[in-house]
């Protein structure tokens, strides 16, 4: 009941910043058709509405009434926030504060679906400990810049209307 689609964003020259060509976009705009009646996530390295292209890219989702989210890392936050009827969901890095994972469940509502997002920690025992003592401890990283986000951008459930 669900399709997930990947778009490779990272660019060869270098640079951190995402870039969708419109060749990826023509081939998202496909992914989309043959999803049928299925729920859709898109999943992606740099966040589409950072990235060279990446309007387009959103276009293209905006047109489809079963795309619920759009997820990505690379901005070393986590944050939550709408882009017209779907979700733009970012997530921290695993090598800054708050060192956590990212967990989802999509769900059935009688109104459309809802998916359901919550942070994970890793046990903290050994090296994991460490890092994660040491990822605290740094003054100019996550910590202070609020990479953990708000409770918002944490735990939630996100509402998606069907089509």
């Amino acid at each position: 009941h669900l399709r997930a689609i990947t778009l490779d964003t990272v660019r060869r020259d270098g640079t951190s910043q995402g870039q969708i060509t419109p060749a990826q976009v023509t081939w998202l705009r496909q992914q989309l058709a043959q999803a049928g009646n299925r729920w859709i996530i898109v999943l992606s390295h740099n966040p589409l509405d950072a990235s060279q292209g990446g309007d387009l890219a959103l276009q293209a989702l905006d047109q489809n009434a079963h795309v619920v989210a759009a997820i990505s890392g690379n901005r070393h936050k986590n944050v939550v926030t709408r882009h017209r009827r779907f979700w733009l969901i970012g997530t921290s890095s695993l090598a800054d504060f708050p060192q956590q994972a990212r967990m989802f469940r999509l769900r059935r509502t009688s109104t459309g679906v809802a998916l359901e997002t919550w942070m994970v920690d890793h046990d903290g025992k050994g090296l994991a400990g460490i890092s994660r003592e040491l990822a605290y401890l740094d003054a100019q990283g996550g910590r202070p810049q609020h990479f953990a986000g708000t409770r918002n951008d944490r735990n939630v459930r996100l509402y998606v209307p069907a089509g």
